[in-house]
């Protein structure tokens, strides 16, 4: 409350109220105001906004702004975490590049130096911030910095792949019993009709339940804080949904790519009946997985680590790993493994340009629709599929063709994404 007014935080003119079943609180800051001379930013002109410093403990915060009421006494007196960069604008215009991070403040933000505070009459000079790309990114990190522990982290991933496995087993082990067939959930995992890859699908609820109770646990995190404000993952979804889907339909129409003879896998009739079951088992695949990879752990490394290399590049590795089955691909396994890490790259990217999970998830479902509903390679998990491509997934000769036109497109689709949410 300033001057008798809310203030709103940043991107969110809706600081949440208390939500006890997602865990959300409602946060109160507490800093410096002041009535912007001309449209800033979020605030605009003649509106009472915070003056924003510093962005806590991971860079600066977008359109920030400062008023100084002597520039000149920068110069003698600058902050540990602070340091004169760059002078634009005259003398009394800096850019400030913020260096620390988290661990120089003791895992707290920064105080405002007593000399950056406003007081007295509005100074006219103002010294403008860095803008940093991934600024929004704050929204899901912030309620990571409650217990950004490593030993917190790597446990709440040991707990949710456990519980993942556990849950899996169990859930095999009674489609055995039920269906009376020891091997049934074997068959499962290497589906080729509808029934077997609808089942393997649904096992990724219990990726779901095995991070949400990681999160919950060790962090105090629920659904809503993995995922971002809902009002921006609709939005921010709905956009990228739009794009993508304009994109393979222009794709669509374009010649043909030298992908060989494509084979009728289900009928039409079956394929549009069982289509509306088929994108929920899809999207639920893709949820668990960018809730555990670009939800949860990315997220929990970025509120320890400043560098983004660090927590977008190590979970993006991880899902390349976890892809990694010498049993299926044979020598091409690690070509699936790279292009399932450079495809983590992209979407971690996403995630930290918009704030929130949705433009991650809507990548993950466009792209397994496409690979999964629509032409997928003949064997596991080819049920669904409307055309089957005959191609030998073990040798490397054959698919790397497939996975470049892959991923020619995967990165186009980013671009895609990108130009529709002005990221």
């Amino acid at each position: 409350i300033a001057r008798r007014c809310l203030v709103p935080a940043g991107r969110h003119t809706n600081e949440w109220l208390c939500n006890f079943f997602f865990a959300q609180t409602h946060r109160v800051i507490v800093g410096p105001v002041r009535r912007a001379l001309r449209t800033f930013g979020d605030v605009s002109a003649g509106k009472t906004g915070f003056v924003k410093l510093a962005h806590v403990g991971r860079g600066l915060r977008k359109n920030s702004c400062l008023w100084i009421s002597n520039p000149a006494f920068l110069h003698k007196r600058v902050p540990a975490p602070f340091s004169p960069d760059v002078k634009v604008n005259g003398p009394a215009s800096f850019v400030f590049k913020y260096r620390g991070g988290l661990r120089s403040s003791g895992g707290r933000a920064p105080s405002t130096p007593a000399f950056f505070k406003p007081r007295g009459a509005l100074c006219r000079k103002t010294a403008y911030l860095t803008r940093m790309r991934y600024d929004p990114y704050e929204t899901l990190i912030r309620p990571a910095r409650t217990f950004p522990a490593l030993w917190r982290t790597g446990a709440g991933m040991i707990l949710a792949l456990v519980l993942y496995f556990l849950l899996t087993v169990v859930y095999g082990f009674v489609l055995s019993q039920a269906s009376g067939n020891a091997n049934a959930f074997i068959d499962m995992i290497d589906g080729t009709n509808p029934a077997q890859t609808m089942g393997f699908l649904l096992t990724f609820v219990f990726m779901i339940a095995g991070t949400l109770t990681a999160s919950i646990l060790l962090q105090g995190r629920g659904l809503l804080s993995l995922l971002g404000p809902l009002p921006y993952v609709i939005r921010d979804s709905a956009r990228a949904l739009a794009a993508l889907v304009l994109l393979y339909g222009v794709v669509t129409l374009l010649p043909p790519y030298g992908l060989g003879d494509l084979q009728p896998n289900l009928a039409v009739p079956t394929w549009l009946i069982l289509l509306p079951i088929s994108l929920i088992l899809v999207l639920i695949q893709v949820s668990a997985e960018e809730l555990f990879f670009r939800g949860y752990l990315q997220s929990q490394l970025a509120a320890r680590f400043a560098h983004p290399a660090v927590w977008i590049v190590l979970p993006s590795v991880l899902f390349g790993a976890l892809h990694y089955s010498p049993a299926d691909h044979g020598d091409s396994a690690w070509l699936i493994a790279l292009w399932a890490t450079v495809f983590g790259i992209f979407a971690a990217d996403l995630t930290a340009r918009t704030g929130t999970l949705g433009p991650a998830i809507v990548l993950h479902f466009v792209n397994n629709v496409s690979a999964l509903l629509f032409i997928s390679l003949d064997g596991p998990l080819s049920g669904l599929a409307l055309y089957t491509l005959e191609a030998d997934m073990t040798d490397a000769s054959v698919l790397m063709p497939l996975l470049w036109v892959d991923a020619a497109m995967m990165g186009v689709s980013w671009i895609a994404v990108r130009l529709a949410l002005r990221v």
